[in-house]
């Protein structure tokens, strides 16, 4: 499965873009977001080794539409990414019933203070520095995780 705009021949188009397909197993699922494909990767494989499917995501308005269709259970996003901010996505999500309550872990670069400020404003519920260790994004999701309650719409 994947959410990303790639053409992997496991995607299905609506409206012209590829989302995901919900293929669903008993694991947690995290949804990464991030443009740069290495950081993804890394991501991915340190989850999946702890035991947690992933979805990924190049740009927030996809993470929109995989939430809509996969329903994550958590969610990692890259501040800057092309198009909208993982700001404007996380203000996105909690500005919707069906994904408000989504644990939310923001990630930068960026050294800037603001930019903390501005993802905690927005509603994230982790803010992190990027650094080549996944371990602190491990670890904010399985706590989150640990003490969440799945939202799961209901689909009619």
């Amino acid at each position: 499965i994947r959410c990303d705009d790639g053409n992997r021949g496991r995607n299905r188009p609506i409206n012209n873009r590829r989302i995901c397909r919900v293929a669903r197993t008993g694991s947690k699922l995290v949804l990464v977001v991030d443009d740069d494909e290495v950081e993804r990767f890394l991501l991915r494989r340190a989850l999946e080794a702890e035991g947690y499917a992933v979805e990924e995501a190049e740009t927030a308005d996809d993470a929109l539409l995989c939430c809509h269709v996969a329903y994550p259970d958590a969610m990692v996003a890259d501040i800057f990414l092309p198009g909208r901010s993982g700001i404007e996505l996380c203000l996105a999500l909690r500005g919707e019933p069906a994904t408000t309550h989504l644990p939310i872990v923001l990630l930068t670069g960026s050294k800037d203070p603001g930019v903390r400020e501005m993802a905690k404003s927005a509603g994230a519920s982790v803010y992190l520095q990027k650094t080549p260790d996944p371990g602190p994004v491990i670890g904010a999701i399985s706590g989150l995780l640990s003490d969440a309650t799945p939202v799961r719409p209901t689909r009619h």
